[in-house]
């Protein structure tokens, strides 16, 4: 247990650092990977995060002993106090999915989707008495496909899930000029708690999938981190104890 409260104070100290590297321009930023881990009709949760993405909040229902759904929304909205910097971003998205058990602990699983976000924000350095400034001002649509292999008990989940998204922008300064990215996301999600409510910690990488051309490059934010709460309701817990 104690190892495991080490990785909760590593995703706080992570999320500070996240911040500090998405100090960018970043035309994309990817949100927290929803990774529910349902286990029967009727569940229902509901999650709160902190995250390098902003404000991330989600929620999932369990609509039949194998369907789920899923809403997540990804916020942020920062000034500089220094500088006419800012960073400004929104985003939501909705999916449904499949998911099964395996053994008695064990879940898998799949949720694709669709999502609609816009970016826009300014930062400014300054090199050897030289300004420069770097934007991004832009609306992009997202589908994104997310298989996930975990465990879930009474008091601990943990999951792995290698999310897929292919993004489609439109940046604000080309009229007619689109630009669609691949990029797969692996991240690792653990949450601590005791049935009802749960400490949430994830971490991960967005990595596009090809080289991007000088012609098509834009930045975006390379890590996904988060910590955070969760509630659960409607969950059928096994009344064996985890350890059997």
């Amino acid at each position: 247990m104690k190892n495991l409260k080490h990785i909760f104070y590593f995703g706080i100290i992570a999320v500070l650092i996240a911040n500090f590297f998405s100090s960018c321009a970043p035309a994309y930023v990817p949100n927290v990977v929803n990774t529910p881990m349902l286990s029967n009709k009727g569940e229902v949760q509901i999650a709160l995060n902190r995250a390098s993405s902003g404000f991330d909040p989600q929620a999932a229902v369990a609509v039949s002993d194998h369907i789920g759904i899923m809403a997540n929304g990804s916020f942020k909205s920062t000034d500089s106090d220094t500088t006419d910097d800012f960073h400004k971003h929104n985003f939501g998205e909705i999916g449904v999915g499949y998911y099964t058990k395996f053994q008695r602990l064990g879940r898998f699983e799949v949720f694709g989707g669709y999502g609609f976000g816009k970016v826009n924000v300014k930062t400014t350095w300054n090199v050897l008495g030289n300004t420069n400034s770097n934007i991004a001002d832009v609306v992009y649509h997202r589908v994104f496909i997310q298989p996930s292999f975990g465990v879930t008990t009474n008091f601990f989940d943990m999951s792995f899930t290698p999310r897929i998204v292919l993004v489609h922008m439109k940046p604000a300064q080309y009229i007619y000029k689109t630009i669609t990215r691949p990029f797969i996301e692996p991240v690792v999600t653990i949450k601590l708690g005791y049935k009802y409510f749960f400490f949430t910690s994830q971490f991960g990488v967005s990595l596009p999938m090809f080289n991007q051309s000088d012609q098509e490059w834009f930045e975006w934010t390379p890590v996904i981190l988060s910590v955070g709460i969760q509630f659960k309701f409607g969950k059928i817990y096994d009344t064996q104890p985890s350890y059997n």
